[in-house]
């Protein structure tokens, strides 16, 4: 509306009047007009902020709450879980190394645990779920939310709390997760920093060989080449969670320790009453020749490889 046509609606009202209402409504205007422009740039300004708190947040979760070395981790390997079935703990699925810690353990200490799926659960999620970045990175933050530190690492989930924090951690439906009592290895190996196997040793007895390649399910090579195949295989797939192989020989008669020498083991037991052996080897160590010397010994008659570790868990 024009000054005029405003003037000739209200014809009571003085001139001066009118002409302080306009020039008000156009400082008005212009007011308004700065206050959005302010408004635009707070708001952008807000996000910003928040962006960075959001991404301090996340910075957080991703620094241990305390100094590694004081962290409690597991250092069993090699020893094999008891058959106890314990029952949860406050809610929790554990395993058995994980317990000892709850049971006996500093109570202040932090404890680092990996988080997996039970797949027990009626409604377990598949081992894919926890395969995949994305997703290990959304269960991550839920146990961030809850109050925990939970950092994706090797294409796992670690969560480091204290005892009663995990006894008090608020997470929904903890019948899906089972936790580990991790290792430090779990947690600080960098993927590839292993050794690989020439493939340029024939000459073996491959038949006799049967490696645990798909938990429980084992496989037998038809070939030189993929015994070795399946030996890098079986070390990349336990990187993460040991430093070397086992290997279980069976035999028509007792062994001695000579028979053994060149397999450079880390350990080695014989039984005294049943014609079988054991023995680890940490990966660096593995001598082709040697194991293809063993399984050509005219007494052996089959060597079972797996991976030396307590429980398994696919990364």
């Amino acid at each position: 509306m024009t000054k005029d046509h405003f003037s000739d609606a209200v014809t009571q009202i003085g001139s001066d009047l009118v002409e302080r209402f306009c020039s008000m409504d156009e400082r008005l205007e212009r007011k308004r007009t700065k206050r959005r422009t302010y408004l635009k740039w707070g708001t952008a300004a807000a996000c910003l902020l928040l962006a960075i708190g959001m991404t301090f947040a996340l910075k957080s979760h991703n620094d241990l709450p305390a100094d590694i070395d004081s962290i409690a981790w597991c250092t069993q390997d090699g020893v094999y879980e008891s058959n106890i079935v314990f029952s949860p703990w406050n809610g929790w699925h554990h395993n058995y190394a994980l317990n000892e810690q709850l049971t006996h353990g500093d109570a202040d200490s932090y404890i680092a645990i990996r988080v997996t799926p039970n797949m027990s659960y009626p409604h377990s999620t598949e081992w894919n779920d926890f395969h995949t970045i994305e997703s290990l990175n959304q269960e991550a933050q839920k146990f961030a939310n809850a109050g925990a530190c939970a950092i994706v690492k090797n294409h796992r989930l670690f969560i480091f709390v204290t005892r009663e924090q995990l006894k008090t951690l608020a997470i929904e439906d903890k019948d899906r997760y089972k936790l580990l009592f991790a290792k430090q290895r779990s947690y600080e190996h960098k993927e590839g920093d292993i050794p690989t196997l020439a493939n340029d040793v024939t000459g073996f007895q491959y038949e006799k060989f049967s490696f645990d390649l798909s938990y429980g399910k084992y496989e037998t090579p038809k070939s030189d080449e993929e015994l070795i195949d399946m030996l890098n295989k079986m070390i990349r797939e336990g990187q993460f969670d040991t430093d070397r192989l086992s290997f279980i020989i069976h035999s028509d008669e007792f062994l001695t320790e000579d028979v053994f020498a060149d397999m450079h083991f880390e350990s080695l037991y014989i039984a005294k009453y049943i014609k079988s052996c054991y023995e680890s080897v940490l990966y660096e160590n593995i001598n082709l020749e040697a194991l293809k010397a063993l399984s050509n010994h005219p007494s052996i008659t089959s060597i079972t490889v797996y991976l030396d570790i307590a429980e398994l868990e696919p990364a």
